[in-house]
């Protein structure tokens, strides 16, 4: 017989996939080392806690409802979820929850959550999302500016009085406009 190395691989799996189980109520029963790795905890400081225990609150409730909703009527759910780490920091996984059955009986005894890292990707799209926001800004104020009837002070006292100028003066307009005459 020829051995395949199948001997390593539910420990190449606790090492390099970010997986966790959870009972019924969503209190976690097993952690990968790849989970508690990338959440900041232990997988001892996981196991016996609510999964929210790594919840983002930029996360929206309709998320995990829909989430439980599904995976409730015994169907897999599919998203991008932020997660907290323990620090305050996150991290974006692409996830797939679905329901676990007892093989005698198939009584449903859990949930099972398989994620992979898309952290990179998607702080690349918000950075590209926020530079093509800032392009299209710093485009609309300069076609304001090639018009002969555009009045720059005019102009410069509406965006002084907005509550968010610092962040407009910084983030949108070249400094060039800034400059009192």
């Amino acid at each position: 017989m020829i051995n395949l190395g199948m001997e390593n691989l539910d420990s190449l799996v606790d090492e390099y996939v970010i997986l966790s189980t959870t009972d019924l109520d969503g209190y976690i029963t097993y952690a990968s080392s790849r989970f508690a790795k990338m959440s900041g905890y232990t997988a001892k400081e996981l196991i016996g806690k609510p999964h929210s225990i790594v919840r983002h609150p930029d996360v929206k409730e309709e998320v995990f409802a829909d989430m439980w909703n599904t995976i409730e009527n015994n169907k897999e759910w599919r998203g991008e979820v932020k997660n907290l780490k323990q620090d305050g920091g996150y991290y974006w996984v692409d996830t797939v929850v679905s329901p676990i059955f007892d093989l005698k009986t198939g009584k449903k005894i859990g949930y099972k959550s398989l994620r992979f890292d898309i952290t990179a990707y998607k702080d690349l799209l918000i950075k590209t999302h926020e530079a093509e926001e800032s392009d299209a800004m710093t485009d609309f104020i300069k076609s304001f500016l090639m018009d002969d009837n555009f009045n720059k002070e005019e102009f410069m006292e509406i965006v002084k009085n907005r509550k968010d100028f610092k962040e407009l003066k910084s983030k949108y307009v070249e400094t060039e406009l800034w400059i009192e005459n």
